[in-house]
């Protein structure tokens, strides 16, 4: 018989990142205590990046929202947005269950979106969540909601992948595999 913790138990049952925080048996999650990592986030392993010729990114997204503020506030990149989705160095995009890249979706408040590495380009939002929009809207009309997910925080998170960042074991931080902001209340 095996006991877990309380607190593991809670983490467990946490929504979470889709990105994995093993890779290859490798973590590379250590709170900040390895080279080239702080406690607030961490690379992917090999330290993927846009080419440094590359500094004009252009976007799509699958549904029409806007690229977040905050993004363009914290990297030299300039994000524009495009027109075509097959000129377009990301793409977003919610999707529900198995969506063709090998990393289905689980429903809601499971897996919430997951993103590739530079310089693929890709950000999957699970459309499956009853999401927050930052206008206080929630995405789906299906009532009653008991829980909805806070999309800018996600789509802040994912963001930082496509920008070559790992996950943070700090619990605060953006970058965190788990604790979004999760609300399970509308008032």
């Amino acid at each position: 018989l095996i006991s877990i913790s309380k607190s593991t138990l809670r983490q467990i049952v946490k929504p979470r990142c889709g990105n994995p925080d093993t890779i290859d048996g490798v973590s590379e999650m250590n709170g900040g205590r390895k080279l080239r990592t702080t406690k607030w986030y961490s690379f992917f392993p090999g330290k993927p990046r846009w080419p440094k010729r590359k500094r004009d990114l252009t976007y799509a997204f699958v549904p029409q929202n806007n690229l977040t503020d905050d993004v363009k506030r914290v990297t030299p990149l300039n994000f524009t947005r495009s027109e075509s989705l097959l000129g377009a160095d990301i793409v977003i995009g919610f999707f529900s269950g198995e969506h063709g890249d090998g990393e289905p979706f689980d429903g809601a408040m499971g897996t919430l979106a997951h993103a590739s590495s530079p310089p693929t380009g890709m950000l999957h939002l699970d459309g499956d969540e009853d999401w927050l929009i930052s206008n206080g809207e929630i995405s789906r009309r299906v009532l009653p909601v008991t829980s909805v997910v806070d999309l800018e925080s996600v789509a802040v998170h994912e963001i930082g992948h496509l920008l070559g960042l790992g996950h943070s074991s700090v619990e605060d931080a953006i970058t965190c595999a788990f604790g979004w902001r999760v609300t399970n209340s509308i008032n």
